[in-house]
């Protein structure tokens, strides 16, 4: 699904209405509590007062409703994307992910940024994937580590991982992307930031703006920066923290390129 981060909200979402639900249903000593459900009582005590106040409660109704609107529209969205049409012997994604076919809309990046820039065109005669992403994307930051392990390998098959921090908010900077490699343990990985007006030159390439960002977001450019897929982040399944750097990732991804580059690709 294109809107990992909205799934999420939903997900955290879920787990507020269950506190709602306690606050105005409080259990008594011989009720039992649905799994799912927390205990108030059981709950700090600031956040028992949260809880416990009605004012609260309602803005916390307004915005779940807000979330579910925010979601449907993602979805309507997502259902007017193309998928890609793959080579022939090809299933889709590991994860259950699938490559979308990017329209006119998207194109290869021109950043003002003398350093940024350098890095995407040195390797733009080779097969790209740009993985956009930012410090508050928890999905994002998850997926750090699992990149970095699948680097080497995407390397050996002519295939550069970029990671751009692309902060619609300009919050982010060198520091935080420093940061958060070292607590990562994130060795393999350039450290690539959009800042200023390359924020949005970042985003419009990937066809989404400053108050349209879904991350994270992946880009695969084929040789001479050309578009040619899109897929989301890879979601956070409990046990398996090495999706990017798996075999089936590995393999899908080479013998994409092989086939692609097999059939005489062309946009």
């Amino acid at each position: 699904m294109r809107f990992v981060i909205a799934a999420y909200c939903f997900v955290i979402g879920l787990v507020v209405i269950a506190l709602v639900h306690v606050a105005t249903n409080p259990p008594t000593q011989s009720s039992l509590i649905p799994d799912g459900y927390y205990d108030l009582p059981v709950l700090p005590e600031e956040l028992q007062a949260k809880f416990a106040d009605p004012d609260y409660l309602q803005r916390l109704i307004i915005e779940e409703e807000m979330k579910a609107k925010f979601i449907a529209a993602k979805e309507a969205e997502l259902a007017e994307q193309t998928p890609k049409a793959l080579p022939d012997g090809l299933a889709n994604l590991p994860a259950g992910l699938e490559l979308y076919e990017p329209d006119e809309s998207f194109d290869w990046p021109s950043f003002e940024n003398r350093d940024l820039d350098k890095a995407f065109e040195s390797v733009k005669s080779d097969w790209v994937i740009v993985n956009y992403w930012a410090s508050w994307c928890a999905p994002c930051i998850a997926e750090l580590p699992d990149l970095d392990r699948a680097a080497p390998s995407f390397s050996e098959m002519g295939l550069h991982l970029l990671p751009l921090n692309t902060d619609p908010q300009g919050k982010d900077d060198h520091s935080t992307v420093q940061s958060i490699y070292t607590n990562r343990d994130v060795l393999n990985l350039p450290e690539l930031i959009a800042t200023d007006q390359d924020i949005t030159v970042a985003l419009d390439a990937a066809g989404m703006s400053r108050t349209d960002v879904s991350l994270p977001f992946n880009l695969i450019y084929a040789p001479g920066g050309e578009p040619y897929a899109y897929f989301t982040g890879l979601p956070m399944i409990p046990g398996r923290d090495h999706i990017w750097s798996s075999d089936e990732m590995v393999s899908f991804l080479d013998s994409l390129i092989s086939a692609t580059e097999a059939a005489g690709y062309s946009r």
